[in-house]
């Protein structure tokens, strides 16, 4: 009865302790002049939070190995997903670029990059957590053991996690994040976040070095004529993809077109009447009659 009574104290502190957690970062939004000072407080919170649950464990340990297994991988991480998140946001913040969107735009993606390749990087234990499995948490969730399949991982305070434990409380942390990351992006209204992300370009960038004018032809070209996703792509969709390809900032498309579409001695269409006049002339020269090629093709 004892033991049932410590087991639940624990437990029943943990909890209150967490939700205590919660509301004091909760009142933390109407604090501090910037968000990174906001979320630097939070960051000390969690600490203090962190060094009172050690203590409880330390003090009050655990009955047996069911009731250690449930508070490692389940309520610890609870707490050190906090730290791990407002730690990365911290660096989200403070490295935030100035001014330019694109910059902005970018600096949100590679930190999206950054945690798709840390879920790639431990795929087998991120579907182990995914698929809430538990035939191998005795291995993963006892203090002190350690096992060849978690060696990689980093060492851990002994006394009071396990680095699976860790690990899934990056796991958490890391999902979190990546769901603030896309509605960041989302909310500049600079790249169409819509259903999923999906890696950007990675090769040489191109710069449009041309005429806006004559890209935001290519723009409504592309429009007019339904070329993307069955026609469903809008006039904002295609630009932030000319935008995103080209690193280019297109921010007045629709003054642009009343340029080209009061154009006096030019054609309205006057770039892609060019493009189309380059690409008919190439066929020409290849479609020419040429005596010396066909004689080489009948050797």
């Amino acid at each position: 009865m004892q033991n049932i009574a410590k087991e639940n104290h624990l437990q029943h502190w943990s909890e209150e302790r967490y939700h205590e957690l919660q509301q004091q970062l909760s009142t933390l939004y109407q604090d501090g002049p910037t968000e990174l000072v906001i979320t630097h407080h939070k960051l000390s919170h969690i600490r203090c939070a962190l060094v009172e649950l050690r203590q409880k464990v330390v003090n009050c340990g655990f009955n047996n190995q069911e009731e250690e297994i449930r508070f490692i991988k389940h309520t610890l991480p609870l707490f050190s997903s906090q730290q791990y998140l407002y730690g990365q946001w911290l660096q989200v913040l403070s490295r935030l670029p100035k001014g330019n969107s694109r910059l902005v735009l970018q600096h949100y993606l590679g930190f999206l990059r950054q945690a798709e390749h840390f879920f790639h990087n431990h795929y087998p234990l991120y579907q182990y957590y995914q698929l809430e499995l538990s035939e191998s948490d005795p291995l993963y969730f006892i203090r002190g053991i350690n096992t060849e399949s978690t060696l990689h991982l980093p060492l851990v305070d002994a006394a009071f996690s396990t680095p699976v434990s860790e690990l899934f409380a990056q796991f958490m942390a890391m999902d979190t994040l990546r769901s603030w990351l896309l509605q960041r992006i989302s909310d500049t209204g600079s790249f169409p976040v819509l259903n999923s992300w999906q890696e950007p370009f990675s090769g040489r960038r191109l710069h449009w070095t041309g005429s806006h004018v004559n890209l935001v032809e290519l723009v409504y070209g592309l429009f007019y004529t339904g070329q993307l996703n069955s026609g469903a792509a809008t006039l904002q969709d295609i630009t932030r993809l000319m935008e995103d390809v080209f690193q280019v900032e297109l921010p007045r498309v629709h003054r642009s077109f009343h340029d080209i579409r009061n154009r006096k001695i030019l054609t309205s269409t006057n770039f892609l009447d060019e493009m189309r006049k380059r690409i008919m002339e190439r066929v020409d020269q290849d479609l020419a009659y040429d005596p010396a090629k066909k004689r080489s093709a009948s050797v």
